[in-house]
């Protein structure tokens, strides 16, 4: 049975334009990549991320959503960072590509100061993350209306305020009659299966 599922994986994906095919490949490989060198992690080497200084200075190389991304640290190691306080909208939620491209446009070049927080259930380190101007991006992301105050998880007054500045002056996602919070959504996802 598992051969003829595979089988008929490869005619579909033969099927696809080339387009779309390379796209898939390159996620497979992506993941593929990622799934091998984590399973080359020590207990010792996850412990050492874990253990990380508080304050962490490196590069944002890649921007995985709204709220999350890649940073090449000064030591040449690149670590998943999950930004404090803030949750943006899902890939497949409306605004998403937006607050996508709006974090890209703050970050593109820019040297990055992580205050770490501390380390999410999926491994990736929490924390602020400042500009070398003293911005925080999960502030001005709030700010500019493309994430929610994660209030779930943060209490930040500051935080707070600017959710609802951003709402009042429809700001982003805020000009949508009646945004979706990422949380409602995953909830609702998880439904769905």
């Amino acid at each position: 049975m598992n051969k003829l599922i595979i089988y008929l994986s490869l005619i579909v994906f033969a099927a696809l334009p080339t387009k779309c095919r390379r796209q898939i490949e390159r996620e497979i490989t992506d993941f593929a990549v990622e799934k091998i060198v984590n399973s080359l992690k020590t207990g010792q080497e996850q412990e050492e991320h874990e253990n990380k200084p508080a304050t962490i200075y490196g590069r944002i190389v890649k921007i995985s959503d709204g709220d999350s991304y890649h940073l090449l640290t000064e030591d040449f190691v690149t670590i998943r960072v999950r930004m404090e306080g803030i949750d943006a909208p899902e890939t497949r939620q409306p605004h998403s590509r937006k607050a996508t491209d709006y974090l890209k446009s703050m970050t593109i070049g820019q040297k990055i100061r992580l205050e770490k927080t501390g380390v999410d259930m999926y491994g990736r380190t929490l924390g602020w993350s400042y500009l070398e101007d003293g911005r925080e991006l999960g502030a001005e992301m709030i700010r500019a209306g493309y994430a929610w105050h994660y209030k779930f998880y943060n209490d930040d007054e500051h935080l707070a305020a600017l959710e609802i500045e951003a709402k009042a002056a429809q700001r982003g996602l805020w000009r949508d009659k009646n945004p979706q919070a990422p949380w409602d959504y995953r909830k609702q996802q998880r439904q769905k299966r």
